[in-house]
């Protein structure tokens, strides 16, 4: 009988955003991301800081994020 575990690598992504008053305002939050993992980890090129207007609607596209996993040939995230 065969083992069908699949492994997954975690990433974790802490998101914090603030805004423009005084005294300025913050939240943070963390997004998860598994992805299979077979030989090689995963890697995103993730911005540092992304300006987002505050009036912005929910599911609104904020950014790109590219990354690459050898294993599964998979080129591209998007984070809403």
């Amino acid at each position: 009988m065969g083992s069908n575990i699949t492994k997954f690598y975690e990433l974790q992504i802490t998101v914090r955003v603030d805004d423009n008053d005084v005294p300025p305002q913050f939240s943070t939050g963390k997004v998860i991301v598994l992805v299979p993992r077979d030989l090689h980890d995963p890697t995103l090129n993730l911005p540092q800081t992304v300006p987002l207007n505050e009036k912005s609607n929910p599911g609104t596209l904020v950014f790109d994020v590219n990354g690459q996993d050898n294993d599964r040939k998979v080129s591209f995230f998007k984070l809403q």
